[in-house]
């Protein structure tokens, strides 16, 4: 189903060339059937300067703590257990120092050289077990400072390489649970106990002085909603004072409880950082980012999930400066960052990944716009795949991407199309037919395009929609139809493999004739009136991957593709150049723009060609949105 999906874009060729029209009443084709296609098998060259690396999933960021703009710390999620990291360049890249011997679970740095991980490790079927590892030498060496039994760590807050704090939950000799700080004020050498006012491990801690620290204490949630406390201590924790707070309601709204600018009631407890007595912010999963200039006394928004509550989560919070700040939220999730203090954030890791499809037209200025999906977001590239930025965000998760103009987007999600024309700023949804599932689309504009989608139990058919999949009308086709293309000429074209052994169809002459075909063979086809002209597929072979891939382009080009082949036609099928690429690369997506000029996305990387498919050298662009 994703190889299906991945095939998105059909018919992009030129952004001025691009209008919202009606369909026409009918697409005339000649009914002549093409020529037998002449075929030129050929291995590509990858380009001998470049080498491929292996696939490597870029590790997870569970939190990050940054101590300027450029350098910082974060936890890294492995595929088994996790590990410290720290990057120089602002957070868009990330070296392993310390792969950790248990769980690890929060982190605060003093600064680069030195920085405190929290370990939560389990014994006796029992997890308040806690360990406090720190290196002082940048992540060289590592030492356990602090390591206990019965005390279930849960936040810490680190204002100097040796005076710091650990908040978190014990159970008393009567079987309550309560809060307890844990305080040094030589790296761990002797610690000293505080009782705290929260009693479960929902807690974020931040000092930013020896003595002026502040407590947020997570209380009874709600659907997306959670009762909250702040806390503030003046004594290095000794005592604690009552900031502000507030509680789950007890009627249909939470307006009488929740002011607006009272703590925020929506979204759950995750993370805390004050940079001054008087200046905040907090980080709340499902909730986003608020902040305080008046020492908690009232908060406003600096950063909210830009769709439904639930969309995206605030893992971490923190900030260098008034202006510099990082954050990690939503799936993945991305680390982002804003310099100007909250009111716009950018994502600077991990970096490009496609999860499928690809798109490149020519742009205004050279050939070289381009569009790729990862996840929700939508990247485009004006300096072929060089640099990406973020141009649009979807509501789900994208399965398949057609570009029909700047800004105007066609995503296949799993249950439903979602389309936009304000680059992303609103989504309308389309159903596909009912009891199918979206697997690849063919767009010719906003409003004009196919579907192909996929029935359990009756396989894959082919749709038409003339008002942006409001409504559908099946196609009837003698194949099982994989890709389908509207070029720029209106006609359409798809391939997949012939469902019966013979089609009727009328000649150049105006005479009915039959057509043999070969059932699970693939094959171009080209609408004709009201039925269909085959092309088959040159150099392939009974038990090879078939074409799911199809693009088309101007004056008679179009590629196909499968996993391992790649297929190139400048003359509507008539002759083809055929590139076999082996098990060198696992082909997920091809884009051209012209015969020359081509796009090919392999596992996560992204491969191009100016010589028409001969040599491919993979580009290795940088996120810089």
């Amino acid at each position: 189903m994703l190889a299906l999906a991945a095939i998105a874009l059909a018919g992009y060729t030129n952004h001025a060339s691009l209008r919202r029209t009606q369909p026409p009443a009918a697409v005339k084709v000649a009914t002549k059937a093409p020529p037998q296609p002449a075929t030129v098998a050929a291995s590509p060259t990858l380009a001998p300067d470049v080498v491929r690396a292996a696939l490597v999933e870029h590790p997870l960021l569970t939190d990050v703590q940054m101590v300027s703009p450029s350098s910082g710390w974060a936890i890294e999620q492995l595929l088994h257990g996790t590990a410290v990291a720290r990057t120089s360049d602002g957070g868009r890249n990330w070296t392993t120092v310390y792969v950790t011997p248990a769980p690890a679970t929060a982190l605060s740095a003093a600064n680069m050289a030195t920085v405190y991980v929290m370990l939560s490790s389990c014994a006796n079927q029992s997890c308040s077990a806690t360990e406090l590892a720190v290196t002082h030498d940048g992540g060289v060496t590592w030492s356990i400072a602090y390591s206990g039994q019965g005390f279930n760590g849960a936040a810490l807050s680190f204002v100097t390489s040796s005076i710091g704090y650990v908040g978190g939950t014990v159970v008393s000799t009567s079987g309550a649970q309560r809060g307890d700080l844990l305080v040094t004020g030589d790296g761990g050498q002797v610690w000293t106990d505080y009782a705290l006012p929260c009693d479960t491990g929902s807690m974020a801690l931040s000092f930013q002085s020896a003595a002026d620290g502040w407590l947020l204490c997570g209380g009874p949630t709600g659907t997306d909603m959670q009762a909250k406390s702040l806390y503030r201590t003046l004594d290095g924790g000794a005592h604690w004072s009552l900031v502000t707070a507030v509680s789950l309601p007890q009627g249909p709204s939470p307006s009488s409880i929740a002011g607006s600018n009272s703590l925020p009631l929506s979204g759950l407890v995750r993370s805390m950082y004050f940079r001054s007595g008087q200046q905040g912010w907090i980080g709340l999963d499902r909730g986003g980012v608020f902040e305080t200039t008046d020492a908690g006394s009232s908060w406003h928004a600096v950063w909210q999930p830009p769709f439904a509550p639930g969309a995206d989560d605030a893992f971490s919070v923190g900030f260098t400066d008034p202006s510099h700040g990082w954050l990690l939220y939503g799936e993945g999730p991305p680390l982002s960052t804003t310099s100007d203090g909250g009111r716009t954030w950018t994502v600077v890791y991990p970096p490009l990944s496609p999860s499928a499809a690809l798109s490149f037209g020519s742009s205004s200025t050279g050939i070289g716009a381009g569009w790729v999906y990862d996840g929700t977001l939508i990247l485009s590239t004006s300096d072929a795949g060089v640099h990406w930025t973020m141009a649009a965000r979807a509501p789900v998760q994208i399965s398949g991407l057609a570009v029909v103009a700047p800004g105007s987007y066609v995503v296949l999600g799993q249950d439903a199309l979602y389309r936009t024309e304000d680059g992303g700023a609103t989504w309308a949804a389309a159903l596909p037919p009912s009891g199918y599932y979206p697997a690849a689309l063919g767009m010719r504009n906003a409003d004009v395009g196919y579907l192909v989608a996929y029935k359990p139990g009756r396989g894959r058919s082919l749709f038409s929609t003339a008002d942006g999949g409001s409504s559908w009308i099946a196609v009837p086709t003698p194949f099982s139809p994989s890709a389908v293309g509207v070029d720029t000429g209106g006609r359409t074209i798809a391939v997949g493999t012939a469902a019966q052994r013979a089609i009727w169809q009328r000649g150049w002459d105006g005479k009915l004739q039959e057509i043999s075909l070969t059932p699970g063979t693939p094959y171009l086809w080209f609408a004709a009136g009201t039925g269909w002209w085959p092309v088959r597929v040159p150099h392939w072979k009974k038990g090879q991957p078939t074409p799911v891939g199809l693009v088309t382009g101007p004056n008679g080009l179009v590629w196909m593709w499968s996993q391992t082949t790649l297929w190139l036609s400048t003359n509507d099928g008539a002759s083809w150049q055929t590139f076999s690429f082996g098990d060198r690369l696992a082909i997920s997506d091809v884009s051209f723009t012209d015969a020359l000029h081509g796009w090919l996305l392999a596992g996560r990387n992204v491969y191009s060609t100016t010589n028409g498919g001969r040599t491919w050298r993979e580009i290795s662009g940088s996120v810089t949105y």
